[in-house]
């Protein structure tokens, strides 16, 4: 995705990383912690994506109204329940969902995506795989649009 010159100048570089499987963000070269909190609207019939990520940066925080550039990783582990540990399978595929703006809430930052559509029925198979003896998460990697290619 080209630079947009317009973007607002976002302090922190690097990957923020979301998880669907826990209430914590991975900071890539960020240097301090962040919680967030994450919810997905999908709906099978309704392929859209919307989440909201409400997270602290700490000094690292992005300047309000900056643009990033959202990327999911998708992985299907198969398993025989989705906490057994057991890994035999892990498919993953990374997806540009586009670009989303920050907005602070509260002192936070608050990233809004969406409703983007999805970009394949195989991403919406991705997230949505009905099969209750597969594990299925996702990541999300947002960064500022001035940084081109996945880390």
């Amino acid at each position: 995705m080209a630079l947009d010159t317009g973007d607002a100048v976002v302090k922190w570089s690097g990957w923020v990383a979301v998880e669907s499987s826990g209430s914590s963000i991975s900071a890539g070269a960020m240097s301090s912690a962040a919680t967030s909190e994450c919810s997905s609207t999908n709906h099978l019939d309704a392929p859209l994506l919307e989440i909201g990520i409400s997270a602290e940066f700490g000094a690292n925080t992005p300047t309000e109204g900056a643009r990033v550039e959202v990327y999911a990783k998708i992985n299907t582990i198969g398993g025989t329940a989705s906490n057994d540990g057991n890994v035999p399978t892990t498919t993953h595929k990374h997806v540009c969902l586009g670009a989303a703006t920050l907005k602070a809430v509260a002192g936070t930052q608050y990233l809004h995506i969406g409703p983007i559509p999805l970009p394949s029925k195989e991403f919406d198979t991705y997230l949505f795989n009905g099969d209750p003896n597969d594990a299925m998460t996702w990541k999300l990697y947002i960064r500022p649009r001035s940084t081109n290619g996945l880390a």
